[in-house]
């Protein structure tokens, strides 16, 4: 109760306010504590998650989403374990994970790393590394400011044109411009705090125990987990997603 009328003060605030993001965080905090439940014994019922996947890779989905809260619809994908910080497996990708060093093949994301600071970023990859095994891969689907910058001051006018309509709630009817778009993605809306480009991303990457990073497309997935994920994405979630692979 106390959450629906938090987010309800949300939507109608001033975005570029410290206010709004205060309520932000209070929202966050009360998912937290709504879902306190679900942290005891988090580590032992990872472990038997992993474990149930059987002989073949294992692997981490984070921020897959719950649905709580007015948050993204919780999603899965075959072959993953699937976490939210305010799922049933509930991990906080800012702390330590819940889990032994070298424990995941792979560890993917969609849409999560953007909704953190800087610094947080810098532990989930470095955390992110520590569980992963010697060859095990960090897949990062995340909204790139490379490649929205690149449309919205580009001369592709319909995916242009596209990628303001989506975005056309969140400027309040205000006529959509290139400058308004990339704050809207950068930090007033959705939650976004340090919206990333390849080369920002792999700088940390390289530092934080990646041998080597790379930038793909789609077609070049071959987890068949995330490539029938990827496949199911409508045509707006590409305007600004890029895959980025940093391999251990």
């Amino acid at each position: 109760m106390i959450g629906r009328i938090v987010t309800s003060i949300i939507e109608k605030s001033q975005r570029e306010t410290l206010a709004y993001k205060n309520l932000q965080y209070l929202k966050y905090r009360i998912g937290k504590l709504g879902n306190i439940h679900n942290h005891v014994g988090v580590r032992r019922r990872l472990d038997q998650a992993l474990a149930s996947l059987g002989e073949g890779p294992r692997n981490i989905q984070f921020g897959a989403g719950s649905g709580y809260l007015n948050e993204a619809a919780e999603t899965t994908i075959e072959g993953y374990v699937d976490t939210d910080i305010f799922g049933s497996l509930p991990v906080d990708v800012t702390k330590k994970l819940p889990l032994d060093d070298n424990a995941v093949d792979t560890v993917f994301s969609s849409h999560l790393i953007e909704h953190l600071h800087q610094i947080e970023i810098d532990v989930f990859i470095s955390e992110s590394a520590r569980v992963l095994r010697p060859g095990g891969r960090m897949v990062t689907a995340t909204p790139s400011y490379e490649k929205v910058a690149n449309l919205v001051y580009g001369t592709n006018g319909p995916r242009r044109d596209a990628l303001y309509e989506i975005h056309g709630r969140a400027m309040f009817d205000r006529n959509p411009t290139p400058a308004r778009t990339l704050i809207c993605l950068g930090h007033i809306n959705y939650g976004h705090k340090f919206l990333l480009d390849f080369e920002t991303y792999t700088d940390p990457c390289l530092t934080q125990g990646f041998a080597r990073v790379e930038h793909v497309e789609q077609v070049d997935i071959e987890d068949p987990g995330l490539k029938r994920f990827f496949a199911e994405k409508e045509a707006h979630y590409w305007l600004e997603t890029e895959i980025w692979i940093a391999t251990k």
